[in-house]
């Protein structure tokens, strides 16, 4: 312990080089470890539980030491990676307040951190030049915080001695003796376990959150070793960028023995595809034991991180190797822990320089057995060097190396070296060219956010509220609100109310309230408040509630406006009158109105003036009223009612009085004739065509009734339609009141021709005749058709129709006696076929003699036209026109035979439709 703090407190030394820049002398852990406890990201701040130390203006390393995803599935992808997140993300930064725990930072984070994920601030010294005269080393990880070393300076980092972090990273499986009892027929396969359960050693640490559910085991975590399986099997050893080695088996002599197949896997690789990234070398997988003599798993390498503008060496050393697993006996063995990680940031590195991130030995086993070997512990992987040079300088000396398995180290010749167990080495690690340090540049400006400041308004009144500082706006309640989403709403609350406005601005949410607080005002009382009256009333309108009588009238039919508690009036028309009363202190204003509603002189409806037949009744109505009076009482069934029935034999005039409940009265008066007058004017008789029909219409002054009702449209109407089968005689009632009158009319039905034509349709050939024949009775008949077009007579039932073109014909028949028509309709549909002409022979012989000595064409028959015939030879010249039928060619030209050959010949005529035709063909002419 003396020595320890004898280093800490010869830390700095400071001498002046000749130049004048200050040099700094540093040995020992020249870093302070804060581990976060709390981010709040919109105040770009981190809380820690402990601030000594720190303060403004220091620069200060973030770091997420933790955090990636693994398969979890309890079979052979157990702990491999599937998303290392925000593990190992890191920054520099500067600190910009210390307020209590909270540390406040200058520059915006560059990085998302979850504090569940270990983030640790770690403070870096910053010099003009520095020596390290005596070993530099970091606060081993301890699960919280430490492992790493940074320094920066401005101008020279110069290594006269070590930066030594070797054994400062994740740590191993720690050592754990287990008393459960081993089966050979009950092999322990599994890759995770409880460490209740004694099943197997823990796991090594790495950038994976722990979980004790999956703290044991063989199965790697993430990179962090497994480690060994029930009995006795060797751990696996830590990964980084090289693969840590498995651990050893445990061999039996006898399948009887308790089994060793499932000694713990070697960790994952994290791969660097860029540099993004400051990851510890993970710990190796603790060995099974069960007699207290085996061993944990060895610590990863830690980190360390030079900022210079040049590094010089003076044989310097920078150490990041995994630590060596313990060597134990009659048990398995932990594995070694995996290499951390060198990052350099330097213009230039001088000199000779030896950087290590070799992986740690796994431990050795020894026995005194023949028959039996333990499990050895797998070596550690290689560590990771970066440089932001583009090569590494031949200066420096790099060591990557995988740790060695461990050994078996007994008489045994089954497996004295080792090999026997199936342990294995680590592999070696990598590096990085050209790589860049994430140092925060963007400013932080803490965003401000605004709200209304709380406030009064009169019931009624509406206010604008107002806020800034946010990307979205939420105010609620939003029931009162013109905007619930807007950084600027009215407001229209009916009582006091508080608004409470939550402003998100990216990641960050402000919460805020605004009070908008209603003044009460009394509740007035108006009396009366809606009221009927008749015209020229008086009325007095009165209003109470306020605590003074300082109550203003206007509107309605008032000139100018009156002070007072109430009013008088007398509207000639419905008016609305209007009291208000002013808060002397707000100036707020409540109201009441009154609407006087003017019943109109007119309000009642009367009955018109009416005619009765004498001996007759009819009800007379009035509404509009409450009350109803009707004078004289003669011939009424009642005289206080509002529909008396009125009997009276002389014309009457009443009077009739009619009020409401407001007192207003309307009067009118009716008369009642006595007349017994019907007027009737209608035919004698009508005379109609069986087949049509005919309206009959009739004038009079009452309702009316046909009887019978055969072939009537309606029989209560002035003007029916009548369609007579036969004829018959139809009496007609009018009636008006007690008054009727009736007339007889005859309606005749007279007889009409009655035929049918027996085809709607004939088809005929073009100037094919037909005879129509359709029969008729014997007696004096007109007889027309149209149109007359292709008939031979248009007057008789039985013409002959030549088929021209297709047409309607229309036949209409007029009997004679009654002057009724029948009329039908024929299509004749005229058929033209098209026709084809085989009239050419195909060869002719002019020196043959007979038929074929002339060409020409024969004779299409009756009907065609002829209009022309040519014939020309193989050069287009003409030999030969004809014109006629007739008419054919000797096979000459100009008196001359010409030569054999084939001839072409044009026909044209018109056919029997009278359309033109055309023929065209070859000839050959032989001789």
């Amino acid at each position: 312990m003396r020595a320890t703090l004898i280093l800490l407190l010869i830390v700095f030394k400071t001498v002046s080089f000749s130049h004048g820049q200050t040099n700094t002398n540093i040995s020992g852990i020249v870093n302070d470890y804060k581990a976060v406890i709390s981010l709040d990201v919109c105040a770009n701040s981190m809380s820690v539980s402990d601030t000594s130390g720190l303060q403004a203006g220091d620069l200060v390393l973030i770091v997420q030491m933790k955090g990636a995803s693994i398969n979890l599935a309890n079979n052979s992808n157990f702990g491999n990676f599937t998303n290392l997140n925000q593990a190992g993300k890191y920054e520099f930064n500067t600190i910009s307040n210390i307020n209590s725990g909270e540390v406040t930072f200058e520059y915006q984070f560059e990085n998302e951190y979850s504090v569940n994920s270990k983030v640790q601030i770690i403070k870096v010294p910053q010099y003009q030049n520095v020596t390290i005269t005596d070993t530099v080393t970091a606060m081993a990880w301890d699960g919280e915080k430490g492992g790493i070393v940074v320094i920066d300076a401005s101008g020279s980092i110069n290594i006269e001695s070590v930066i030594d972090v070797n054994g400062k990273g994740f740590r191993g499986g720690a050592a754990s003796n287990s008393n459960f009892t081993c089966s050979w027929v009950s092999p322990q396969t599994a890759y995770y376990y409880t460490l209740a359960s004694g099943r197997a050693g823990r796991k090594g640490e790495s950038i994976v959150n722990f979980n004790a559910v999956y703290e044991c085991g063989r199965g790697p975590y993430g990179a962090g070793g497994g480690g060994g399986n029930d009995h006795n099997t060797g751990g696996g050893g830590g990964s980084h960028v090289g693969l840590g080695g498995d651990g050893g088996k445990r061999l039996v002599p006898s399948q009887f023995f308790c089994n060793g197949e499932n000694r713990g896997l070697g960790g994952n690789t994290v791969v660097y595809n860029q540099f993004e990234r400051l990851i510890m070398g993970s710990g190796g997988g603790a060995g099974h034991m069960n007699d207290s003599l085996g061993s944990g798993g060895a610590n990863g390498g830690g980190i360390i991180i030079l900022r210079a503008t040049e590094i010089n060496s003076q044989n310097g050393v920078l150490t990041a190797n995994g630590a060596n697993a313990k060597a134990g006996s009659y048990d398995g063995t932990g594995g070694g822990g995996a290499g951390g990680s060198v990052v350099l940031a330097a213009s230039s590195i001088n000199n000779p320089l030896l950087i290590q991130t070799n992986g740690g030995n796994g431990g050795n086993v020894s026995d005194d057995l023949s028959n039996t070997c333990y499990g050895p512990g797998g070596g550690g992987g290689g560590g990771f060097l970066g440089l932001t040079l583009n090569s590494i300088p031949s200066n420096i000396t790099y060591e990557t190396f995988g740790g060695n398995a461990g050994l078996k180290i007994a008489a045994s010749s089954t497996c004295n070296t080792g090999n026997g167990t199936e342990v294995e080495d680590g592999l070696p690690g990598g590096f990085l060219e050209g790589i860049s340090i994430l140092t925060a540049s963007d400013l932080f400006i803490p965003p401000v956010f605004s709200i209304s400041s709380d406030t009064l308004i009169c019931p009624g009144d509406t206010i604008t509220l107002s806020a800034g500082g946010g990307g979205l706006y939420l105010w609620e309640p939003q029931s009162s609100l013109s905007c619930n989403d807007c950084p600027q709403t009215s407001a229209f609350p009916g009582q006091t109310e508080t608004y409470t406005l939550t402003i998100l601005n990216g990641l960050c949410e402000y919460t805020d309230s605004v009070t908008v607080e209603v003044i009460q005002m009394p509740q007035l009382s108006i009396s009366p408040e809606n009221v009927f009256l008749c015209t020229d009333t008086n009325i007095t309108i009165s209003v109470s509630g306020a605590p003074n009588n300082n109550y203003t009238w206007t509107g309605g039919d008032l000139q100018s406006p009156q002070i007072g508690n109430e009013i008088s009036v007398n509207p000639s028309e419905t008016q609305v009158y209007t009291v208000e009363w002013t808060d002397s202190l707000s100036f707020c204003t409540v109201s009441k109105t009154s609407e006087i509603f003017i019943e109109d002189e007119n309000f009642a409806t009367f009955p018109e003036d009416i005619s009765i037949c004498d001996g007759s009744s009819v009800q007379l109505i009035a509404t509009g009223g409450t009350n109803y009076s009707w004078s004289p009482s003669t011939g009424l069934s009642c005289q206080n009612c509002p529909n008396p029935i009125v009997t009276v034999d002389t014309n009457t005039t009443y009077e009739i009085i009619v009020s409401n409940d407001f007192g207003c009265r309307d009067t009118s008066e009716v008369t009642v004739s006595v007349d017994d007058t019907v007027f009737f004017f209608s035919p004698d008789s009508v005379s109609i065509c069986k087949n049509s029909s005919q309206t009959i219409f009739l004038q009079g002054n009452g309702t009316f009734e046909w009887s019978p009702s055969s072939f009537l449209s309606c029989t209560d109407c002035n003007n029916p339609e009548v369609s007579p089968d036969s004829s018959l005689n139809y009496t007609v009632t009018l009636t008006n009141g007690a008054c009727s009158h009736t007339e007889t009319i005859f309606v005749e039905a007279k007889e009409f021709p009655d035929f049918t034509i027996p085809y709607d349709t004939i088809d005929i050939e073009f100037n094919e005749s037909f005879e129509i024949d359709i029969s008729l009775l014997p007696v004096e008949y007109s007889i027309s058709w149209s149109p007359e077009f292709g008939i031979d007579d248009s007057s008789t039932a039985n013409p002959i129709i030549t088929g021209i073109e297709s047409q309607e014909y229309t036949f209409t028949v007029t009997l004679d006696s009654t002057g009724c028509t029948t009329t039908q309709t024929i299509y004749i549909n005229v058929i033209t076929s098209e026709e084809t002409y085989d009239i050419f022979p195909n060869a002719f012989n002019p020196t043959g003699g007979g038929m074929n000595s002339r060409f020409g064409p024969f004779d299409p028959g009756p009907g065609h036209e002829f209009d022309s015939f040519q014939i020309f030879n193989r050069w287009g010249v003409k030999v030969f026109e004809g014109f006629s039928f007739a008419d054919g060619w000797d096979g000459k030209l100009k008196g001359e035979l010409q030569p054999m050959d084939t001839y072409v010949y044009q026909l044209t005529f018109y056919d029997r439709g009278n359309k033109m035709q055309t023929i065209r063909g070859s000839v050959i002419l032989i001789r």
